[in-house]
């Protein structure tokens, strides 16, 4: 079960990925060339895909690392994750809200161009947790391999967490 936590975790972010980058090239041909930009659908990829992947770490992966006794250090990390899966939804939600308002209203062009850029920006700060995570919890993860797979095996998935601040 080891194994397919970490496949999971590795296809996941591959999947946030490129959905992030699908979201802001989107974005950007709806301020430079009028294309169509499907906020809907990438809202429900969101919650389907980032959304779930934050909640499978908070109630499995975070829980499992836990029972390992890390050190400070991995406990610090985890905290981090835990602002950072916040941070990440409230802003997304925000965002979404935004672009489909600016789409029922007909936004200017600078309205267009200044949540292309806020796109932009919370796609960085998506790519950058994941790569945080691959750096540091995957790593971690190997590392603790049998542990983790004895909690994961032993323990029924916590109840889903309330990722507001």
């Amino acid at each position: 079960m080891a194994d397919d936590v970490l496949d999971q975790l590795i296809h996941q972010h591959a999947e946030v990925s490129e959905w992030a980058h699908v979201l802001e090239q989107s974005t950007r041909a709806f301020v430079e060339a009028g294309g169509a930009l499907d906020v809907d659908g990438a809202e429900r990829f969101f919650r389907d895909n980032v959304h779930d992947h934050f909640l499978y770490e908070e109630t499995r992966i975070f829980p499992a690392i836990l029972s390992t006794k890390p050190d400070q250090a991995v406990c610090a990390l985890i905290e981090q994750l835990r602002a950072e899966h916040i941070h990440l939804m409230e802003a997304t939600g925000e965002l979404f809200v935004d672009l489909a308002m600016a789409i029922a209203r007909e936004a200017s062009e600078a309205e267009w161009l200044g949540l292309a850029d806020r796109t932009r920006g919370l796609v960085q700060v998506l790519l950058a947790h994941a790569t945080l995570e691959d750096a540091q919890l995957i790593p971690y993860l190997t590392e603790h391999r049998e542990a983790i797979q004895a909690y994961l095996a032993s323990h029924a998935p916590l109840g889903e967490p309330v990722l507001m601040g």
